[in-house]
């Protein structure tokens, strides 16, 4: 019977191409939106690294950066550490989490070329963000002006270290061959951009007012207040600024109302392409319906004929779904060795195990729904009286 099927379906190929077609053309789509979700869902699962509900940023805009800049900054801190409301605090550059800023840096080890995200952060940003230190210790104010500068590294970071010497313990160490970045402390993870951003390679740097040898200003101020500080707590933290240093200009954001507006970013393009497939998916249900509805009406003689001579219902209307499912499997056939190439070639530095899924899971759909479109049209044809189809012809 399948096989029949099969032979029977192939020498109508020319009549079902553009049936052909759209089904591989939703299966493709549909792979592709599956990989996105399995790859985000796959990020989303995972821990961030860090705690950020009840942090605050305190964003500053400071014309000149010199030594009166930093001494008023220096004032700031101490002000703000007397507000009961306020846990702690620490500067740190402007690519804190949540923000729409970034930065990369390139270093080689034992000639290997490194590329890992960079933060410039005082000692006490960990204890902001309840970053545990997994292995070493953060670095602190007694490295402040000594050659060279002091990191902490992620696990990633540490892990592509091992992959070039496995026989470093890498707290100590000195992962850069230009002498510059020596490792206290390993964490285990730090996802800042969004919950859907994949685990890499990041560094953070240790950041001083009090060193010398720095040459900027960091502008960005992590404060960790208490659960109760809500609202009025914001505005008078901003009177409080303002009064103790109206020379600059203040901005207080949140992280957790961040990080909902990052997510919303990457969920977006999800949503819109779920819907794009979801059109797919309705016309090419319409396709099957109509072509099999035409298909009884030409084949009512035939149909009538073989009620006729003693076929069953149930045969008639598992030949008309048979034969949907022949045409489905010849388009997936042809989807699975396009999609096959996009983990055989790496692309996209996806794991394979994401697009087997998403393969998976758009097999599924596809067939599901070829199969409850094809549903009523064939048991509509198993409905057919042989003497009125007879007496029609």
């Amino acid at each position: 019977m399948i096989r029949h099927l099969f032979k029977l379906m192939w020498n109508r190929k020319g009549k079902n191409f553009l049936l052909l077609v759209e089904v591989l053309a939703s299966f493709m789509v549909l792979f592709g939106i599956m990989t996105l979700v399995v790859k985000n869902y796959r990020n989303y699962a995972q821990p961030l690294g860090f705690e950020y509900e009840n942090v605050w940023v305190i964003e500053t805009t400071i014309d000149v950066e010199n030594e009166e800049a930093v001494e008023t900054m220096k004032n700031l801190k101490s002000v703000l550490r007397n507000q009961p409301e306020i846990e702690s605090l620490a500067l740190m550059t402007d690519n804190f989490p949540f923000a729409f800023s970034s930065s990369t840096n390139s270093f080689d080890y034992k000639e290997e070329p490194l590329t890992s995200n960079s933060f410039w952060v005082e000692p006490e940003f960990f204890d902001v963000l309840r970053i545990p230190i997994e292995r070493g210790k953060v670095f602190d104010e007694a490295n402040i002006n000594d050659e060279g500068h002091y990191v902490v590294v992620n696990r990633k970071l540490e892990e592509t270290i091992l992959d070039i010497d496995p026989s470093v313990d890498i707290v100590g160490e000195d992962i850069d061959d230009a002498g510059d970045r020596i490792v206290t402390g390993v964490i285990d993870r730090f996802r800042y951009a969004s919950q859907f951003m994949s685990n890499q390679n990041s560094f953070f740097r240790m950041y001083s007012l009090n060193d010398t040898n720095q040459y900027f200003l960091a502008t960005a101020m992590l404060v960790r207040v208490k659960p109760d500080a809500g609202k009025e707590f914001e505005q008078k933290l901003m009177n409080l600024l303002e009064r103790t240093n109206p020379a600059w200009e203040y901005d207080i954001s949140w992280l957790s109302e961040m990080k909902t507006g990052r997510d919303l970013l990457v969920m977006v393009p999800v949503i819109i392409f779920s819907i794009i497939g979801a059109f797919l998916l309705f016309n090419v249900g319409m396709g099957i319906f109509g072509v099999l509805w035409y298909n009884i009406n030409r084949r009512r003689p035939e149909i009538g004929l073989r009620r006729a001579l003693g076929a069953p219902a149930g045969a008639i209307g598992s030949q008309f779904i048979g034969e949907v499912m022949v045409i489905t499997t010849f388009s997936v056939i042809l989807g699975l060795l396009i999609a096959i190439q996009f983990p055989l070639m790496g692309a996209f530095d996806l794991p394979a195990q994401d697009y087997f899924v998403a393969m998976g899971i758009a097999l599924g759909i596809i067939y599901l729904i070829t199969f409850l479109c094809a549903w009523y049209p064939s048991h509509q044809a198993a409905r057919i009286e042989p003497a009125q189809a007879l007496h029609e012809e």
